[in-house]
């Protein structure tokens, strides 16, 4: 159930013995202005170390025939963080495109002559680059990890930070909640040791069960509903 950043405070400093506000953001008392900046901090932890089904996006977008296919910010518009692995595909060819690569492999790559029609990318200066140089009008697509982990519920947009009282927090609740008290005993110098194993237990259960997740079979073959099929290698080659 999505929570309010000052719903949040309001439980927090009830929970910590605090006089329970009226305002955050525009509070000018400095354990306003700490709560406040401490749950920030945990929407950052948030999105840097789980993937919840709720922050993943897809985009597609349309090549160039340019080795430099334009800013990851515009082609993954929705407050792109990363990339999820082994995503990526040419759709139009029905081929993966294999990365992302290093600055060492990247410059290996460039300085031999392109063989075959196995792409590579990495994202280098904001800017997403396919080696070889990418064949235009094909549709790729992938899907990404977003920072916007906050519903601005006055224009209806996403964004990473609360900068508004009224701003949501829509993953579960008690994520926001156990790390701001975990992040408040740090900051007071308290222990908090368990406190902060709890935040994250709860954390690695939300995102292990965030979406649906597909079967795990041991001996690595089945899928459900696919059977056998005749495999062939991808792209054309010339005989």
């Amino acid at each position: 159930m999505a929570i309010s950043l000052l719903n949040a405070a309001k439980a927090f400093c009830a929970r910590t013995g605090l006089c329970t506000p009226t305002a955050v953001v525009s509070s000018t008392d400095q354990t306003m202005q700490q709560i406040l900046a401490l749950a920030n901090e945990v929407l950052e932890e948030l999105v840097d170390r789980w993937i919840f089904e709720e922050l993943v996006n897809e985009t597609t977008f349309i090549s160039t025939a340019l080795e430099d296919q334009g800013s990851i910010y515009t082609i993954a518009p929705n407050g792109f963080d990363r990339i999820i692995e082994e995503t990526i595909y040419d759709r139009t060819q029905k081929i993966p495109i294999y990365g992302p690569i290093g600055p060492q492999a990247w410059q290996q790559a460039k300085a031999f002559v392109p063989i075959g029609p196995v792409y590579r990318y990495r994202i280098r200066g904001g800017d997403l680059l396919f080696n070889p140089t990418a064949t235009a009008g094909h549709t790729c697509a992938f899907e990404y990890v977003s920072k916007n982990i906050i519903l601005d519920t006055v224009s209806g947009d996403y964004k990473p930070y609360f900068t508004a009282d009224t701003d949501e927090f829509f993953l579960n609740e008690r994520l926001l909640m156990q790390g701001l008290r975990w992040k408040w005993k740090c900051e007071k110098g308290l222990p908090y040791a368990q406190e902060k194993d709890l935040w994250e237990t709860s954390c690695n259960n939300e995102a292990g069960r965030s979406g649906s997740k597909p079967k795990v079979y041991q001996d690595g073959g089945q899928m459900d509903g696919i059977f056998p099929v005749i495999i062939v290698s991808p792209g054309s080659w010339p005989l």
